[in-house]
This record gives structure tokens, C-alpha cells and sequence, in this order.
């Protein structure tokens, strides 16, 4: 399931970031902290999501304290065509003075990192990049804590480009560029549901599967399996079904920008079908391929590796 920002950042999970209390280590300032931005390559198509990574890197040997996460008024986010304005996309950088923010510490030579899709931009509401042409993104992350205010700033360009001709291909088959954008905009449930069309899911999936090399494809397959996710959560699931899909994707686009979800969620889904050895299998190669998504992997090991250890 999608929504009109996609956004898959939890809170930094002090568990996972911060020593002991016997085991103290040298502190440095949050200015240290470096943030890159990866939009997946340097050239997309038109109608296209981009996938954006945010990477956050404690290049030093001492912890820092931080007010760092990347939700809310911690960041900001613009989007400028080239020769025109920044629009913002997110807004941000409003410190909660009632209260505060909680601070977590980031260790000394590490490094993490978090993705978003963009999309629909919710504030003038429309495409993030309606047309073709040259754009650059700009970052900016609130990275201070109680005792200093750091923003740490980061920009990517990218370029947005014509069609190709299996992309195009993949809109004819649609019906239409709008049908395309419902689709990867409102998610396929949605799309599906509206006006009641009848095997809407499969023929998604059919127009996936007859145009692999789009680019478009790869998102369609995922919209198409997170609506067989939520199906299964309302309906008689068919967890096999959507295992097979999940299977599917990381065969066919195993180095896509969005591969890395469904790594993610592969462990919960053979969790449920009483798969817990593979369940427990997954979670170890997604934490050898993805070390720096250490939230994820705080979540896997607190939902899948207890549980399996426990039982």
C-alpha cells in the first residue's frame, strides 16, 4: 500500500544506537555528521517515482548526540527545475520547543540510512516532477541536540527524459498517461476499487509482466503486491500468492532502488506462513546486505529473531 508520500522512517530506536551506561565513549559535536542524498541514479522517466536515500555518516571515533530522524519538522525538502523555483516538498526544521525532541546517540564509524518515494507533492498538489528537464533536490536535516543547532544540507540532480518506447508501450496498454499516474499515485487498491473493474489486479500485473524492461514496471509490480498484502489482511489471505510476487520482483529487478522493500518485508511474510527457519534466514541477508538500514533491522530482530528464540 502507497500513499501520497511514502515515507518508511521510524523514530531512531535508542536501543539500537546508544552504548551502555558502562561502556562510555568520547563525544563529538553533531556538525561532524555528513548527509548524502541518492536518488537512484542520475536519469529517470517521466511519470516515474524516484526512490530517495537519505545517508546519515558519524565519519569520527566518537559518539554523537543528536535529535536526529527524519519525519516531521526534522527535515526539509526542495525541489527545483532547472531555470525555475524551489517548491518545497516537505516543510520542516521547526524545533518542538514544549518538550523537546528525545536525543540518540550515533556511534563513532557508522553510517545509516532511510528511503522515501517521491512522487505527488501534497503541497501544490501535483506530480513532484511534472515534465522533463533537469532537477536538483536539496535536503536539509535538523542534526543538533539540547545543546547545539545543526543542520546538515545535502542537494542530487537528476534528469527526467522522455518515455522510452517500452515505456510508452506500458501507458498504451494502460489506456492513458492518467491511468498511469492513479496507479502509482492513489496505489492499486484504490485504482482498483474505483469504479469496480473487474480483475483489475491480474491485468495490472499482465501489463507488468508484457513490458519488464519499463520503467514503470518494477512499481506497478510493487503496487500490485502491496495490494495483495492488504487483501490478504481483509479477505482469505493467500500468502503463497504473494510470496511467489515478492519472489518474482527481487528476480527480475534484484538492484532496483526499491528492491530493498521487498527484502524487508519478505521475513514477516514467512514469519505468517509458518516458515520461521527462513523467516529467520531472510533476516540475516537483509541485515548483510543493508547494514546501514539499521532501523529495519532493529524491527526484524525485535519481531522476528525474538520470537524465534523464544519459541
Amino acid at each position: 500500500m502507497t500513499s501520497t508520500r511514502v515515507i518508511t522512517f521510524v523514530v531512531l530506536a535508542a536501543v539500537s544506537l546508544c552504548h551502555s551506561a558502562d561502556a562510555p565513549a568520547s563525544q563529538a559535536s553533531p556538525d561532524v555528521l555528513i548527509l548524502d542524498l541518492d536518488a537512484g541514479g542520475k536519469r529517470h522517466t517521466l511519470y516515474e517515482p524516484i526512490e530517495l536515500t537519505y545517508r546519515v555518516t558519524n565519519p569520527t571515533q566518537s559518539d554523537v548526540r543528536t535529535y536526529l530522524q527524519f519525519s516531521g519538522n526534522r527535515i526539509r525538502i526542495t525541489i527545483q527545475p532547472e531555470g525555475g523555483t524551489a517548491i518545497s516538498y516537505s516543510g520542516g526544521l521547526t524545533r518542538d520547543v514544549i518538550g523537546g525532541w528525545p536525543e540518540h546517540v550515533l556511534h563513532g564509524a557508522t553510517r545509516f540510512e532511510e528511503s522515501e518515494r517521491l512522487y505527488f507533492n501534497p503541497i501544490p498538489r501535483g506530480l513532484t516532477f511534472p515534465r522533463t528537464g533537469h532537477y536538483t533536490i536539496r535536503a536539509e536535516l535538523d542534526a543538533g541536540n539540547s545543546e547545539q543547532a545543526v543542520v546538515l544540507h545535502s542537494e542530487v540532480n537528476v534528469k527526467v527524459t522522455d518515455p522510452s518506447t517500452d515505456d510508452s508501450a506500458l501507458i498504451n496498454d494502460l489506456g492513458s498517461p492518467d491511468a498511469l499516474i492513479s496507479v502509482l499515485r492513489d496505489d492499486a487498491s484504490r485504482y482498483c476499487a474505483d469504479g469496480g473493474k473487474p480483475d483489475c489486479l491480474d491485468r495490472l500485473l499482465h501489463v507488468a509482466r508484457a513490458h519488464p524492461d519499463s520503467a514503470y514496471s518494477p512499481f506497478i509490480l510493487m503496487e500490485v503486491i502491496g495490494a495483495r498484502s492488504w487483501m490478504n489482511q481483509l479477505e482469505q489471505p493467500n500468502f503463497p500468492l504473494e510470496l511467489g510476487l515478492f519472489q518474482e520482483f527481487l528476480d527480475r529487478y534484484p538492484k532496483h532502488p526499491v528492491a530493498w522493500r521487498a527484502e524487508a518485508t519478505l521475513p514477516s511474510l514467512l514469519h505468517k506462513m509458518g516458515k520461521n527457519q527462513e523467516a529467520v534466514d531472510a533476516v540475516h541477508r537483509f541485515e548483510k546486505a543493508h547494514p546501514d538500514r539499521r532501523n529495519f533491522i532493529h524491527h526484524l530482530h525485535e519481531s522476528i529473531l525474538r520470537e524465534a528464540v523464544e519459541n
